[in-house]
């Protein structure tokens, strides 16, 4: 990509030719570009260069902490939200106490306010008419994220009923 070649890393380009095994290569170079030393604290420039797997794979490697990476991406979220107003719920649960079993073990997710929900966590399907209601129980959607071992910070706005393809809606405003 663009940002890889101003980085001075490789360019993967259109990854959907690849095969698993060129995937995890390509993971495995993006995970070496970021030069974390062992013991060394992830930065935000290093968080936001990585994506789910490579996050996945320090995490499972010890190289990074699921705290650490935690606290990265609920800082990152509030700093973003100020600005463009995209998440409902930033509660601060904590992180998982320790790495959960999954693909995904550890990295930290928000899940969208429409099908996603996770038991005790808000639903308001966008719309004033849910304000103040707590799911019941978990969905199909995020009994999948749970049991890919992701950490949920948050809950992502959503148009009213999902009725648009944008978000806008009168509980939250334009995102």
């Amino acid at each position: 990509s663009t940002a890889d070649q101003e980085r001075g890393g490789a360019n993967f380009g259109d990854v959907s030719a690849y095969t698993c095994g060129d995937l995890e290569e390509i993971y495995r170079l993006r995970i070496s570009e970021t030069q974390l030393a062992s013991g060394s604290s992830m930065t935000p420039q290093a968080y936001s260069d990585l994506d789910a797997l490579a996050l996945a794979a320090l995490l499972k490697a010890g190289d990074i902490s699921v705290r650490e990476v935690h606290e990265l991406a609920v800082a990152a979220t509030a700093k973003a939200n100020g600005a463009f107003n995209f998440a409902l719920d930033l509660q601060d649960r904590g992180p998982p106490p320790a790495l959960p079993n999954g693909p995904l073990a550890g990295v930290p997710t928000l899940i969208k306010d429409i099908n996603g929900h996770l038991e005790g966590y808000p639903i308001r399907y966008g719309s004033r008419l849910y304000e103040g209601i707590t799911s019941p129980k978990s969905t199909h959607v995020g009994l999948g994220i749970q049991r890919a071992g992701m950490d949920v910070i948050g809950v992502s706005s959503a148009p009213e009923f999902s009725l648009e393809g944008h978000t806008a809606n009168l509980l939250t405003g334009d995102v």
